[in-house]
């Protein structure tokens, strides 16, 4: 899935440069962006809470939003349009904060002692 080999890749400076590849990138890219920028929106207008959101995706998050920043400031300059990607940038910002805030141990740490 090419939505996951995101996660994986270090930063994402050059697209692949097949066209039909590239064009891939950048819809994995944008589908990927446009899901956090919708979860990060709801964060914000409080309909999910943050800590919520840092439990299920927060790492993730984390991982794409720096591989993500350098190609969606070009698609910003490019289109014209400074929100592309507002709320994912936003969203990166408030997990990252909470956890140099709050700290964070990952679930299967935190949460080892749990039994139904």
């Amino acid at each position: 899935m090419l939505s996951t080999s995101l996660a994986n890749c270090q930063e994402i400076r050059n697209l692949p440069t097949s066209s039909a590849l590239a064009r891939k990138w950048k819809r994995a890219l944008f589908e990927f962006g446009v899901r956090l920028e919708t979860i990060g929106y709801m964060v914000f207008r409080r309909n999910v809470d943050l800590e919520t959101v840092d439990d299920l995706i927060g790492g993730v998050t984390l991982m794409f939003w720096p591989r993500a920043k350098a190609w969606s400031e070009r698609e910003r300059r490019r289109t014209e349009n400074p929100k592309f990607l507002e709320w994912c940038k936003w969203l990166a910002n408030k997990i990252a904060e909470r956890r140099e805030r709050l700290g964070h141990r990952p679930a299967h740490l935190r949460y080892a002692r749990w039994r139904e």
